[in-house]
């Protein structure tokens, strides 16, 4: 199981502006987003359709999970299946499952700088006070 993970103490950070900033990072970026709201956690997830996708020919995606509260914000980044929402119980699971990281080749050039770029944009705003 590799992933990273960053936690952000003390920053009062507004969770649903952080989700929303992931969000649209990924869309600028030209991704298919979805977000996943359960308790307190978020589960966001992009990723890439057309020659990209049949490059990996896989149904993964760039995950990202904030969970936590204003003051002790938990981000987790990997890559895991396309979640399908239909079930809560699934959702649950799908928290507690490990997310993998670099995987193979082509994923590991696929996200390498995506991940690097999104820590950058996340602490900045973070710093900025989002």
């Amino acid at each position: 199981m590799h992933f990273t993970n960053r936690i952000y103490l003390n920053e009062q950070v507004d969770m649903q502006k952080l989700g929303n900033l992931v969000l649209s990072f990924f869309k600028e970026e030209g991704f298919i987003t979805q977000r996943i709201n359960l308790d307190h956690t978020q589960i966001i997830q992009a990723k890439k359709g057309g020659i990209m996708r049949a490059l990996l020919s896989t149904n993964k995606a760039f995950t990202i999970i904030v969970k936590g509260d204003p003051n002790n914000i938990d981000v987790i980044m990997g890559i895991r299946e396309w979640i399908e929402e239909d079930s809560e119980s699934k959702l649950k699971t799908a928290i507690k499952t490990p997310i993998s990281f670099f995987e193979s080749v082509p994923e590991a050039i696929w996200a390498y700088e995506l991940e690097h770029h999104l820590w950058n944009h996340l602490e900045t705003n973070i710093e900025l006070g989002i």
